[in-house]
């Protein structure tokens, strides 16, 4: 083989391993069992649509670097709180904010409530 057509396969190889088909984010976690504290990165809210409710994807992170994507479902107009006090927590998640998972389930969101005791306190 001459070194034209060496080179030539090379490149090929080189770009056939680049292209690899796998899992692109391999230290995402699944929510579903974790109990942790977690800052929200991103926030992707997606309103209602025909025949879907209202969703809400947040990209969350916790101290040891772990990356969890989490995808909810709000409720059929997404600003009206009904039932239970979980979905007053998920509607009102933002990009910054901190929120305590307990066993895959958004319990707390650290930030509002620090916002409404500097509120309170503040008289």
């Amino acid at each position: 083989m001459n070194k034209n057509k060496m080179l030539l396969l090379l490149a090929i190889g080189m770009i056939m391993v680049g292209c690899k088909n796998g899992n692109k984010n391999k230290n995402q976690a699944e929510l579903r069992h974790v109990t942790d504290t977690l800052f929200v990165v991103g926030v992707l809210h997606q309103p209602t649509a025909m025949h879907n409710y209202a969703r809400k994807y947040l990209k969350c992170v916790n101290k040891q670097g772990n990356i969890y994507d989490v995808e909810m479902d709000l409720m059929p107009n997404a600003y009206t709180i009904v039932g239970h006090d979980r979905d007053a927590i998920v509607s009102y998640i933002e990009r910054g904010d901190t929120i305590v998972v307990r066993d895959g389930v958004i319990v707390k969101n650290i930030t509002m409530d620090n916002m409404v005791n500097r509120y309170v306190n503040s008289r």
